[in-house]
């Protein structure tokens, strides 16, 4: 009976457990009960220019019966599901085949909260942590400034969401490992590697290699025995087992980003850009110290002009749990005596984890602060991890490693096992830090904000002046917590664990509930007067839209096509937002020289002249134009100094209102022609060269191979051509060519490996022509060729996917731990520990 007592105890300690975990999931949702409800949803940058209008064409595709491999809709295309970011079998982006787009995307930001919630409360009860301590910690990272900053992008949301988790399973494979245990370390790893974004789960990754190597060494040290080497060899095996579940997604990824301007490598100063130094310390003390991208109650400053200097360095966890998180290295630095026996440390090596938690925060903070140490050097040089851009988005691991040092800390207190002298130190340290910075603040005259001083020291001086909440709320919120630090040295009681509980809710919610500005569903169901007037032309033709501010509210967005706008409404657009947009596409509209991608800016208004000839090419008919950009084609160009019969070769204005100009192409090039002069040019240079020359005739066809000089003279010359083109699906065109001779029909349509052509059924190559388009050569008389985007990537990737699914249904029967019973592959690897040793 005794025994049926305790295992109804444990039992009922796990249920309560879980009810905790669902709890934290639900906390955000009924907070941000409008955007639950769906009556408000966000909307800053990102979340119009990519998210909504990528996962709105996934579903659009999916609801119409069609594979969303390819998007006709940006770039004159681009492979769309080797986009990682569109994360399709991400499983919370499914919301997005039930809900309107942007309540589905809203809703998933406020889910990733809970999740991150949810997973750190597990992972701190791993570690035998009290119910107190763990729910510090989880509040603490389920709405840092991490976090909530990148709402805006969902995918590293997404992904930093789950580091929680990702080291709970870790952690209960280093604690017993067994078959089942290993397969949840794969499946938590393939989740976070497809949820969009691969900065943050190769930071995981190497915080993990750090934290495994930790207690692997901590295990040897005090047994000296090989097979505590064992997690060194389990942890690649689950990523080896979590790629190969996540590969039909990171197969066709890996193909496009080769195509992509980052590809080469990016320059040492553009990865390290977005990394921490100088002032940006002060935002994880003031969270509101340079404003913010709305203004609050917190917030008393206009919306800032750095929204994205402000989301790439945002690493707030709350004042209280930075001190309760060093407090658990001081306090621990400081105790002499720790029985081995105590529920924080590790069952088989007597030590806890809070020591792999510092080397990983350690590390991830030198890699976030970029070239401001010499460590940038030996980061940048490192495979992979040196090539990331935003350097300062390591601080997605340190707002982790912070949160479960506070869930430390906070135990510590409980348990009475940290001085007292440690405790007053921290107490009053909190405080004096805050107060110091601003006294220096309010004693500095802040600089103006025409000033040539770093953009972050503009705004911290006009940020924490007295009396802005930006400053004196940090100031009240860390007097509170060093006043119940001090309370609970002698002795943590449960009221006082209850207020921390509450100050460390009210402050990091505080935060999340006012950054991140909201409007109403609507405003992303209205359809513009410029968007009716171009609907109205029924052909198939492309747009480009010029605009020089990313910052737009949603209603002057959504008039100018701006970003990524045009693909939200079914319009085919040269432009893009897009960190993978094909390098060639790059190259033709910016120069070969620019290391970064365009982010849809498009600005040149050179490109409106007559004699300039690449939108055409692209089969641009319309363009439209800011207003506050100042370009005029016909004043720019000089249209008034040229002979009235050749004006007619000026883009006309069309349409305007108060968001947006529209300016119609005189001389637009059919989407597929046949060229009437063919070259073969194995030289690509050659070729970009003479398109970027502004009088490149686009019936020169410049074929990069698959044509010898013979064959391409046999196709040029005069002659008869009649091109009708449909496009039955995204990832298909079909074109009834009747021609008087052999020719090169060239589309105005992307190149990329894994569209394939067939005449009458027959496959025939797909020429590159002139650097970006595809060309297919046509005999004499009237064809139906057919293209379909069938890659390779993709189909390798279901079928790695499918069979890695099978092996770990296979390796999680069992599930028993690893011992002399098992001779299969974890058995293997264990004797093989154990022999290393």
């Amino acid at each position: 009976m005794k025994r049926r007592r305790a295992g109804g105890g444990a039992r009922l300690l796990r249920h309560s457990d879980g009810l905790v975990a669902l709890a934290l999931v639900a906390l955000p949702l009924l907070l941000f009960w409008r955007v639950t409800l769906g009556r408000e949803v966000f909307y800053l940058h990102d979340v119009q220019y990519y998210f909504y209008p990528y996962h709105k064409l996934v579903a659009d595709t999916l609801r119409a019966g069609d594979l969303p491999l390819w998007n006709p809709y940006a770039f004159s295309g681009m492979p769309l599901l080797g986009d990682g970011q569109t994360a399709i079998f991400f499983a919370p982006n499914w919301l997005f085949l039930v809900l309107p787009p942007m309540h589905a995307l809203s809703l998933i930001a406020v889910l990733h909260l809970g999740l991150a919630g949810a997973g750190m409360w597990a992972y701190a009860r791993a570690l035998g942590l009290s119910r107190l301590a763990a729910l510090a910690g989880a509040l603490a990272y389920m709405a840092n400034g991490f976090l909530v900053a990148r709402v805006v992008h969902l995918s590293i949301m997404a992904g930093a969401a789950l580091i929680p988790l990702v080291f709970w399973s870790v952690e209960r494979l280093l604690q017993r490992p067994a078959r089942g245990r290993l397969v949840l370390v794969a499946g938590c790893l393939a989740l976070q590697l497809l949820s969009g974004h691969p900065q943050v789960p190769i930071y995981t990754a190497l915080a993990l290699a750090l934290y495994v190597l930790v207690v692997a060494a901590q295990r040897w040290w005090r047994a000296r025995h090989g097979a505590a080497w064992l997690p060194l060899l389990l942890l690649p095996v689950a990523y080896l087992l979590a790629g190969g579940l996540a590969a039909v997604q990171l197969l066709p990824w890996i193909e496009l980003a080769r195509f992509s301007p980052r590809a080469a490598g990016a320059g040492y100063a553009f990865v390290t850009a977005h990394a921490l130094r100088g002032w940006d310390w002060l935002l994880w003390l003031f969270p509101y110290g340079y404003g913010g991208p709305r203004e609050s109650w917190w917030q008393a400053l206009p919306a800032t002009p750095l929204p994205a200097y402000l989301w790439e360095r945002l690493a707030y966890v709350g004042l209280l749990p930075l001190a309760l998180a060093l407090l658990a290295v001081v306090g621990r630095l400081t105790w002499r005596s720790v029985p081995h026996s105590s529920a924080l440390h590790d069952e088989a090596t007597g030590l806890d984890r809070r020591w792999a938690l510092l080397l990983a925060l350690v590390v991830l903070v030198l890699i976030a602060v970029g070239a401001a140490t010499p460590v940038g050097r030996l980061v940048y040089a490192l495979p992979l991890i040196g090539r990331l851009r935003a350097y300062a988005r390591a601080v997605s691991v340190v707002c982790f490693a912070l949160a479960a040092l506070a869930a430390y800390g906070l135990d510590d207190l409980r348990r009475r096992r940290v001085r007292r002298g440690a405790v007053t130190g921290v107490a009053l340290a909190l405080p004096g830090v805050v107060g110091g910075v601003l006294l220096v603040a309010a004693l500095t005259p802040p600089p103006p904000l025409t000033s040539d001083a770093p953009p972050s020291r503009v705004m911290a001086g006009q940020a924490l002046r007295w009396p802005l909440p930006n400053a004196f709320l940090p100031l009240l919120l860390a007097l509170l917590s060093a006043a119940l630090l001090l309370a609970a040295r002698r002795r943590l009681t449960p009221r006082l664990g209850l207020l921390m509980i509450a100050l460390i809710g009210i402050d990091v919610f505080g935060l999340a509930l006012s950054f991140n500005p909201t409007t109403t569903p609507a405003v992303f169901e209205r359809v513009p007067p410029s968007v009716r007037w171009l609907r109205r032309d029924q052909d198939l033709f492309r747009t480009a839209s010029f605009v020089v501010e990313d910052v737009l509210p949603p209603a002057t967005a959504q008039a100018q096509l701006a970003i990524s706008w045009a693909m939200a409404y079914g319009f085919e657009e040269i432009n893009g937002f897009n960190s993978l947009q094909p390098r060639r596409y790059t190259d033709v509209l910016f120069g070969p020289d620019v290391e970064d991608v365009s982010y849809g800016f498009l600005g040149d208004g050179r490109l409106l002249c007559p004699g300039h000839t690449l939108l055409s090419m692209l089969n641009v008919r319309y363009a439209l134009i800011q207003p506050d950009t100042g370009i005029d084609p016909r004043r720019d160009c000089g249209s008034e100094r040229v002979a009235p019969a050749e004006r007619d070769a000026f883009w006309t204005r069309v349409y305007s209102d108060t968001n947006v100009a529209i300016y119609r192409n005189p001389q637009p090039h059919p989407r597929a022609y046949a060229a009437r002069w063919v070259r073969s040019v194995p030289d690509a240079h050659a070729i970009l060269a003479a398109l970027r020359q502004p009088g490149f005739d686009p019936r020169l066809a410049l074929v990069e191979d698959g044509l010898t000089p013979a064959q391409a003279a046999a196709l040029s010359g005069p002659g008869a051509a009649r091109i009708e083109l449909r496009r039955p699906d995204p990832n298909a065109l079909v074109l009834e060519v009747t021609s008087d001779a052999p020719r090169l029909i060239v589309l105005s349509e992307m190149w990329f490996p894994g569209w394939q052509a067939t005449l009458h059924g027959r496959r025939v190559p797909i020429l590159r022509v002139n650097y970006l388009f595809r060309g297919v050569v046509v005999p004499a008389g009237r064809h139906t060729v057919e293209m379909r985007y069938r890659p390779l990537s993709a189909q390798l990737g279901v079928a790695l996917s499918g069979l890695t699914l099978v092996g770990l249904v296979g390796l999680c029967c069992g599930g028993r731990p690893l011992n002399g019973s098992h001779p299969p592959l974890l058995e293997w690897l264990r004797q093989s520990g154990a022999g290393a040793g």
